[in-house]
């Protein structure tokens, strides 16, 4: 495993600031990786939950909630996605006021593209951090996220952190 070479102390402000700006990056050469898709973090966001947990739909009032966006962002996300083909909105049996946001399967088609472009870019990120490493810096994240805004954590399945020994 690599070694870093020692560091003098950071302060919590110089750890902040570093951690935003690599955020930035991160998002900037991300947003490049996936502009041949006119994938955004926004669209990303949007049909990662459509796709992960309500793929049978989900109102644009909830849709709005847990993105943590207003409706009216989410409004015009939500056009724009129309207008491509990616989704489609579709009124439920039993209520014709609501709406219920559906990718269309050229959306699916698309998030499969994106999804494993984007993956593949995730991956060769962290492959110099090394395995045990990645997991310590992704509990560290959690644990900061946890300190700042609980609710936001995301739900990691434990057995990701569990190896077995060899025998």
């Amino acid at each position: 495993m690599e070694h870093l070479p020692i560091t003098p102390m950071l302060s919590a402000d110089q750890v902040l600031e570093l951690l935003f700006r690599t955020s930035h990056v991160l998002k900037m050469e991300l947003d490049s990786q996936l502009g041949e898709w006119n994938m955004t973090e926004a669209r990303h966001g949007l049909m990662k939950l459509l796709v992960d947990r309500h793929p049978d739909g989900l109102l644009q009032t909830e849709l709005a909630r847990l993105l943590m966006q207003s409706e009216s962002n989410i409004s015009m996300l939500v056009d724009r996605l129309q207008a491509d083909g990616i989704l489609e909105r579709i009124t439920p049996k039993g209520d014709r006021r609501k709406r219920l946001l559906c990718l269309t399967p050229a959306g699916l088609e698309l998030w499969n593209v994106v999804e494993h472009v984007r993956q593949r870019w995730a991956e060769s990120c962290f492959r110099s951090l090394g395995e045990d490493r990645k997991i310590q810096l992704g509990i560290w994240l959690k644990s900061i996220l946890r300190e700042v805004r609980p609710e936001e954590v995301p739900a990691l399945p434990a057995a990701r952190f569990w190896r077995r020994e060899a025998s």
